[in-house]
């Protein structure tokens, strides 16, 4: 399940643990690279812990604790106490963000986009990072009792919004809409390209999602995230496992756009046939090619 939460001046998304994959490999600082995200840190979380509570109290310190070491300055570390307050756990000595993870994996074939603009999301930065960051610094912690933590901080001009909360704050003029739904061309477009992008970059480093939901897409800034701990599965280049991309990411155009589950996709998009994202829809459909040109 993948939850967003606001708490006074920060937003908190939350994965939960999958007991397969260790998440930190798949959604670390690497792979928050590809985008321009603006003070967005990544944590593993232990809040779908069951042993969550008992972790918490053993990392509390005990009030003695604080001062028991140097008697001689006890009267000046209680005024520090009095001013600033006891320590607490978790602070930011006990919980860092990820550091980014090693992957065989190259992402410097993503393809190129036409719009000038957009090509510093297909940087070959993330690439780099995933090839060449040292192996001392993997976190090798259990993954079967963490799940992930995103932070954002609080931007009235950029809220973070589910997909669902999105739809219903976006504007929009009913004689654009793609089909039944409530997007217009434009958004379509930035949300199936900032999942291409995705897609791509997980490709290469060998994971990918067995199913696509629309729950899971959450708008961070002027960008779509996919967060999705359920679904993730090793992925290979097999034939196979290129059908099943194609197939998943075909089934989310549909509920994106409340289409038919029946028929070619391509077939029901007479509001935008012959523009980019027709043609990139139907090159999956038809010719089983995921490219953005």
């Amino acid at each position: 399940m993948t939850t967003v939460t606001q708490k006074n001046d920060t937003y908190i998304i939350h994965l939960q643990k999958n007991t397969n994959i260790d998440m930190s490999k798949v959604y670390n600082q690497s792979f928050f690279s590809i985008f321009p995200l603006k003070g967005l840190r990544v944590f593993k979380d232990t809040m779908y812990s069951e042993s969550k509570i008992k972790d918490e109290n053993e990392m509390k310190p005990k009030p003695q604790e604080i001062v028991e070491n140097n008697p001689e300055n006890s009267d000046v570390q209680d005024d520090i106490i009095n001013i600033l307050g006891k320590e607490t756990a978790p602070n930011s000595y006990t919980e860092l963000p990820l550091q980014p993870t090693e992957s065989s994996g190259d992402v410097s074939n993503t393809h190129d986009t036409s719009d000038n603009d957009d090509g510093t999301f297909y940087s070959n930065l993330s690439g780099y990072l995933t090839k060449y960051i040292p192996s001392a610094f993997l976190r090798n912690d259990d993954p079967s009792n963490m799940g992930m933590k995103l932070t954002i901080p609080l931007d009235i001009k950029y809220p973070v919004y589910t997909f669902k909360d999105y739809i219903t704050h976006v504007r929009n003029n009913g004689f654009l809409n793609v089909e039944n739904s409530s997007l217009e061309y434009d958004n379509l477009y930035v949300i199936l390209r900032d999942l291409f992008i995705q897609i791509e970059y997980l490709k290469n480093v060998g994971y990918m999602f067995d199913k696509l939901e629309i729950n899971k897409l959450i708008k961070v800034q002027e960008r779509f995230l996919y967060l999705d701990s359920e679904n993730i599965v090793i992925y290979n280049k097999k034939d196979e496992h290129k059908k099943e991309l194609n197939k998943t990411f075909l089934n989310l155009v549909r509920d994106l756009l409340q289409l038919n589950s029946e028929g070619e996709v391509c077939e029901q998009l007479k509001n935008i046939q012959y523009t980019q994202l027709y043609y990139f829809i139907k090159r999956i459909e038809r010719e089983g090619v995921m490219i953005w040109i």
